[in-house]
C-alpha cells in the first residue's frame, strides 16, 4: 500500500468506498492494537477490489499501512496517474495477468521487520477464472518463524468486507457454479456486488490471534505443517464467527420449514398421542398442525429488510431529530454472538419498536432476529409485510389448545436448532404508563427448556432499552389509561396513525445491557432431575425474567423529555418559573448521575463541560444558598447551579417538545410554566422512564411522611417503609437478588449520608427543616400511585353488599376515579389509570383486603369468572391502611 494513491483509487474512494460502513469502535480498537503489536491484515479471499477499500480505508482513518500482500503486485496499479492505463489494468486483474510477486516469504519479512503492517490473503477466489493458488501456507510459516525471533507480537487479525449480506440458501443456482458462491464470488459477480451493494456494504474486524500467545499455546504440542494447519484453522474459524453474526445460519423459508416439521417424528408421534387423549381423528390433529404452522411461521426474505431498510430511513428523518446509538453495547452483542445464537430482549413502548431492532441492526451490520409478534397483528398487508421481515405471529392464550400448543413448542425448538437469533418483548404488550410491566414468562420458560433437553449448547439473551423523547402513541395511551377502550389494529387505524408524520418527536434512545448466558444461569440456580438434568424451577425461572427486565432498565437512557416531566408533575404547585424549573432539573441530573443513570447524548455533553468543576467543587460551596433555592443545600445545590447554566438551551427544545401540554407565560425577565388539562397522564410516561432510578429513595420519603411523626424509630420507620415497598411492588422492577433489608440499609445510610435525614442519639430519626422540600420531591414522585390505591380502597365498599366480577368493579372504579379528578377532588390527576387500578387491586387481593374467588361460566366452553368479595373485618383494616396513606398525600 502508499501513502500517495493515484486516480483509481481515489476515483473508487470518492465514488464508492466512502459508503461502506466501517464501525468507529472497530477504528478505535485497531488502533489499540497497533500499539500492542504489529499487524497482520487477514482476509478469507484474495480480492483486488478489497485491497484496494483497504488501501483507501487504512489510508483515511490513520491505520497502519500494508507493505506487503501475497500474491500480486499493486504498486504501479495504486501510483496510476493516466486514463489510459486504467483499462490495461482492468483487464489484467479480469484475466489473471497481474504481476505476481516473487517471494513472499522475503518480501513478509521485509515488510514486517521495520515495524510496517501486512495483509494476507488465506484462500484463492473461486468462479471459473480463478487466482493461482497463492501461498498463504508459506506465509503462515513464515510469520510463525518471524514471532519465534522476536519478543514483539504480531497480531493476526481476521477481516472481513462484506458486499453482498444476503444470507446462505439451500437452493444454489447456476450462476453459482459459473460466477462463484456468494461468500466467495468470481470476479464478475464481486463487481457486480461492489456496483449493486456499496452503499449497504460493511466491513468486521473479528478478535485478533496474537501468535506469541498462540506459539505458547501449541508449542510442544504441534510442529511445522501440524501447525500451520492449526494456525489456519484458527483464523479460518473466526471468519466463520464474522459471516455468522452478519449473515446468520442458512435461511430457510416456511414452506421448508412447516416440511421438515411435519415430518418430524417425535412431532408426528406426539400429535398422535393428542389425538388419543382427546379422541380426534388422526387425520383432524394432523391438517390443525399444519394450518396452525402456517398461522404462525415466518417467512424470513432479505429483499424485505432491505426494502423496510430504505423506507425507515425517510420515516426516521421524517419524525425523529436523530437515533442515539449505543455503539460499545452493540459490539457487545457482535462478541456474544460468536459464541451462541441471540435472543434480544427489548422494552416495548411503542409499535416502533418492531421496526427498530430490524433497521438498526440490519443497518449495523447484523442479521436481523425474527419476531415474536402477537397474532393481532397478522391482518392484510401488514401481517405478510412482517412475516417476511421475520415476525412469526403467536396468539395471546392458547393454554386450552393442546395442538396450538405443541406446534409453537415445537417451531421454537425449531428456530434455535437451526441457530436463527430471536426477538420478543418479555413484557408481552406495550408499556401505556412508560414504566417497564413485569415479565411474561411462556417464551421465556420454552426457550430455557430448550437448553434444558439439548436442543442447543446455549443462548445469550440481550436485554435491550429502547427509548423516545416523545413517543407516538402519546395521546393513544392516555386515553386507554382513562378508561377509553382500546381500538383493535386495522388497515383503518394504520391509516389514521399517517397523521403522525405531520409532527417531529425528538430523538430514538438505544442501548444495550450485559447479554446473559442462559446457560450460565441454569448451571448457577438450576438444579439435577432424576435424570441428573440440570433445570430451573419455577422459582428461578420467574429469578430469570425479572432478571432479563432488570436489565432492560439498567440500560434505560436518562433524556431530558423525562427529567422535564418529573420536575414538573414532582412540583407542589400549579405552576413553576423557569429558573426553579432549570434548577431543579439540574439537581435530577446530579441526582441520576449519582445513582448510575445513562444520560442521553445531549446531557452527557452538557455534563463533560462542566466535569472538572462538578469534580472539584471550591472550599465553600456548601455555604452558598439563594433566597429561591432551597431545593437542598451544599455541593448538591452548587452542582445544580452549574448544570442550570447549561442546561437552558436543550431545556427550550424539550418544552416545545411537550407545547401541547404546556402553557407558558412570560412576565419580562421570567417565564412561568403551567400544565393544560389532561397534560399530567401524558407526561406521567415520561416521567415513568427514570421513575425506576428514584423509586427506593422515593418509597423512604413517602414512607416517613406516612408514619405521621416528627420523630421516627427505626423500626417503626422499617416497618411503615416495608409496607409500601410491598404496596407498590407492582408499580417497579426491583433488582432480583437484592434483599429488602439490604435496599432499605443503605437507602436510609445515603439519606442520613446527604443530610436528608438526621439520626438522633437515641437512634431515632427526624427530617431536618432545611431537608423538607427535597424529601417532598421525591414523596411526590410516587404520590399518583399512593393516590391511586387510596381511591381503589375507597371503592371496596361496593363489594360489602354484593359480589361482583372483577370487571365490573374496574369499570365501576374507573367511572368513579375519572369523576372525582373532574371534581377537582384528586391531586394527582394521572393517578386516574386502568393499569394502576389493575395493580392495586392485585395486591389488595395479596394484602387480604379483598376475597377473589372463580366461578363457572354460564356460557358454554367459557373461562371461569373472576369474583370479588369483601366482608366488613376486610373493609375494618382497608379503611386503617387508607388512612396511613392519607397522611402521606396529605403531608405532601
Amino acid at each position: 500500500m502508499v501513502p500517495h494513491p493515484g486516480f483509481l483509487v481515489r476515483m473508487l474512494g470518492y465514488f464508492f468506498f466512502r459508503w461502506v460502513r466501517f464501525e468507529d469502535v472497530r477504528l478505535d480498537f485497531l488502533k489499540k492494537k497497533a500499539e500492542e503489536g504489529k499487524l497482520v491484515y487477514v482476509m478469507n479471499r484474495r480480492s483486488l477490489l478489497d485491497y484496494m477499500y483497504f488501501q483507501w480505508a487504512f489510508l483515511k482513518h490513520g491505520l497502519p499501512l500494508a507493505e506487503f500482500s501475497n500474491g500480486f503486485v499493486l504498486g504501479d496499479a495504486l501510483w496510476i496517474r493516466r486514463m489510459r492505463q486504467i483499462p490495461g489494468l482492468l483487464f489484467a486483474w479480469l484475466f489473471n495477468k497481474l504481476p505476481h510477486a516473487g517471494d513472499d516469504r522475503g518480501a513478509l519479512r521485509e515488510a514486517l521487520s521495520p515495524g510496517a503492517a501486512a495483509l494476507l490473503f488465506l484462500k484463492p477466489a473461486r468462479g471459473l477464472m480463478r487466482w493461482r493458488s497463492g501461498r498463504s501456507t508459506e506465509c503462515l510459516a513464515e510469520l510463525i518463524a518471524l514471532q519465534r525471533s522476536q519478543e514483539t507480537p504480531l497480531l493476526l487479525v481476521p477481516q472481513f468486507l462484506f458486499w453482498d449480506r444476503k444470507p446462505d440458501r439451500y437452493n444454489r443456482s447456476i450462476l453459482d457454479l459459473v460466477f462463484g458462491h456468494p461468500d466467495a464470488p468470481g470476479r464478475l459477480r464481486k463487481m457486480i456486488n461492489f456496483v449493486v451493494n456499496h452503499r449497504r456494504s460493511l466491513v468486521h474486524v473479528g478478535e485478533p490471534v496474537n501468535l506469541r500467545e498462540f506459539l505458547a499455546e501449541h508449542d510442544g504440542n504441534l510442529e511445522g505443517e501440524d501447525l500451520n494447519r492449526q494456525l489456519r484453522w484458527r483464523l479460518n474459524h473466526q471468519f466463520l464467527l464474522e459471516s455468522k453474526v452478519v449473515k446468520g445460519p442458512v435461511i430457510k423459508d416456511s414452506k421448508r420449514m412447516r416440511s421438515e416439521l411435519l415430518r418430524n417424528e417425535n412431532f408426528r408421534d406426539d400429535l398422535e398421542r393428542i389425538a388419543v387423549e382427546q379422541g380426534w381423528s388422526s387425520e383432524k390433529v394432523h391438517k390443525q398442525a399444519a394450518r396452525y404452522l402456517k398461522e404462525l411461521a415466518a417467512d424470513f426474505q432479505m429483499w424485505m429488510i432491505e426494502a423496510f431498510s430504505m423506507v425507515l430511513a425517510i420515516l426516521w428523518n421524517r419524525l425523529y431529530e436523530g437515533v442515539e446509538m449505543d455503539e460499545e453495547g452493540l459490539d457487545r452483542l457482535r462478541t456474544a454472538a460468536k459464541e451462541a445464537p441471540l435472543i434480544v430482549v427489548p422494552t416495548h413502548k411503542s409499535h416502533i419498536d418492531y421496526l427498530v431492532i430490524t433497521y438498526f441492526f440490519y443497518h449495523h451490520g447484523l442479521i436481523t432476529p425474527h419476531i415474536a409478534a402477537g397474532a393481532n397483528l397478522n391482518f392484510f398487508p401488514l401481517g405478510w409485510l412482517f412475516r417476511a421481515a421475520g415476525a412469526f405471529f403467536i396468539r395471546r392464550s392458547f393454554k386450552d389448545n393442546p395442538v396450538y400448543n405443541l406446534v409453537f413448542r415445537y417451531y421454537i425448538r425449531k428456530l434455535v436448532k437451526e441457530g436463527y437469533w430471536i426477538e420478543f418483548f418479555p413484557e408481552g404488550g406495550r408499556s401505556r404508563t412508560g414504566k417497564l410491566l413485569a415479565p411474561r414468562l411462556g417464551l421465556v420458560r420454552e426457550l430455557i427448556e430448550c437448553l434444558e433437553d439439548g436442543v442447543g449448547e446455549d443462548l445469550y439473551f440481550c436485554p435491550v432499552s429502547i427509548g423516545y423523547e416523545k413517543v407516538i402513541e402519546e395521546n393513544v395511551y392516555s386515553q386507554e389509561l382513562s378508561g377509553t377502550e382500546k381500538k383493535s389494529e386495522s388497515v383503518g387505524e394504520i391509516l389514521k396513525a399517517t397523521r403522525v408524520l405531520a409532527s417531529k418527536y425528538g430523538r430514538i434512545y438505544m442501548r444495550f445491557a450485559e447479554p446473559i448466558s442462559a446457560r450460565e444461569f441454569i448451571r448457577r440456580w438450576g438444579t439435577d432431575d432424576d435424570q441428573g438434568v440440570r433445570r430451573l424451577d419455577a422459582k428461578n425461572i420467574k429469578r430469570f425474567g425479572y432478571t432479563l427486565v432488570h436489565g432492560m432498565n439498567d440500560a434505560s437512557i436518562v433524556s431530558p423529555s423525562s427529567l422535564v416531566a418529573t420536575v414538573l408533575l414532582a412540583h407542589p404547585r400549579d405552576a413553576i418559573s423557569r429558573s426553579q424549573l432549570v434548577m431543579r432539573v439540574g439537581y435530577l441530573l446530579n441526582y441520576v448521575v449519582g445513582k448510575g443513570g445513562h444520560l442521553s447524548e445531549t446531557l452527557q455533553s452538557v455534563w463533560d463541560h462542566r466535569a472538572e468543576q462538578l469534580e472539584s467543587p471550591p472550599e465553600g460551596a456548601e455555604l452558598e444558598r439563594g433566597a429561591s433555592e432551597s431545593l437542598t443545600w451544599g455541593v448538591e445545590l452548587y452542582r445544580a447551579r452549574l448544570l442550570a447554566r447549561e442546561l437552558d438551551e436543550v431545556l427550550t427544545g424539550t418544552l416545545n417538545l411537550f407545547a401541547d401540554s404546556i402553557d407558558s407565560r412570560d412576565y419580562g425577565d421570567e417565564s412561568v410554566y403551567s400544565l393544560k388539562k389532561g397534560a399530567r397522564s401524558k407526561l406521567n410516561f415520561y416521567k415513568n422512564n427514570t421513575i425506576h432510578l428514584l423509586a427506593h429513595d422515593a418509597i423512604l420519603a413517602a414512607a416517613m411522611r406516612a408514619a405521621g411523626e416528627d420523630v421516627i424509630s427505626y423500626d417503626r420507620l422499617h416497618s411503615v417503609c416495608l409496607l409500601m415497598s410491598q404496596l407498590l411492588k407492582r408499580e417497579f422492577v426491583y433488582r432480583p437478588q437484592d434483599s429488602f433489608e439490604g435496599q432499605f440499609i443503605d437507602t436510609l445510610g445515603r439519606f442520613v449520608e446527604s443530610g436528608w435525614v438526621e439520626e438522633n442519639p437515641d437512634g431515632t430519626f427526624r427530617i431536618p427543616d432545611r431537608a423538607v422540600e427535597i424529601q417532598t420531591f421525591f414523596s411526590n414522585c410516587v404520590q399518583n400511585f399512593l393516590e391511586g390505591y387510596s381511591v381503589a380502597l375507597s371503592h371496596l365498599e361496593e363489594l360489602v353488599a354484593a359480589p361482583r366480577t372483577e370487571k365490573e368493579w374496574t369499570r365501576s372504579l374507573q367511572k368513579r376515579a375519572n369523576a372525582l379528578a373532574d371534581e377537582g377532588a384528586l391531586q394527582w390527576r394521572e393517578c386516574v389509570s386502568s393499569d394502576v387500578f389493575k395493580n392495586a387491586l392485585s395486591v389488595l387481593v395479596e394484602l387480604g383486603f379483598v376475597t377473589r374467588i372463580e366461578e363457572e361460566s354460564t356460557r358454554r366452553r367459557r373461562a371461569p369468572v373472576r369474583m370479588l368479595r369483601v366482608d366488613a373485618a376486610q373493609i375494618e383494616r382497608a379503611a386503617e391502611f387508607q388512612r396511613q396513606l392519607k397522611r402521606a398525600r396529605d403531608d405532601s
